[in-house]
């Protein structure tokens, strides 16, 4: 049976990137991210920190841990809906505006328009489409 994704199911690596994604960045203080993450003792933290440096996933710059694109690359399962939801509000506010203008104003939709919304909606699947297949790899190697 499928499980539903909480922080549980999240890998403890993927956690690190996660937050750190979140955050935009971190000051470079294991002892400070340990707490912040729930763990007790900073060495685990440290030593997942070292390995996801090693792995290029995350960067010191400016004493500050930043998340690089292979590190994106690795949690894009997580965060590819919050990435979305500004374009799923606009399609969808598109949608409304076009029905109401139908409506109440007797605006006619183009066809073309219809055409071009169908266009972005279709690039817009092949693209989920495409990076879940690509990035659900990297999120099972972890």
């Amino acid at each position: 049976m499928h499980k539903r994704w909480s922080l549980e199911t999240i890998k403890p690596k993927q956690r690190i990137l996660y937050y750190i994604w979140r955050k935009g960045g971190v000051e470079d203080n294991i002892s400070a991210l340990s707490r912040a993450l729930g763990y007790l003792d900073d060495q685990p933290v440290r030593n997942m920190v070292n390995d996801l440096i090693g792995e290029k996933c995350l960067q010191i710059k400016e004493n500050r841990i930043k998340i690089t694109q292979k590190g994106i690359n690795k949690i894009m399962i997580y965060i590819f809906p919050r990435i979305m939801l500004p374009f799923f509000f606009t399609l969808s506010f598109v949608f409304i505006w076009y029905g109401v203008g139908e409506m109440f104003f007797g605006i006619e939709v183009l066809p073309i328009t219809l055409i071009f919304v169908g266009i972005v909606i279709f690039i817009f699947s092949i693209y989920i489409l495409y990076f879940n297949n690509k990035f659900e790899k990297d999120i099972i190697r972890i």
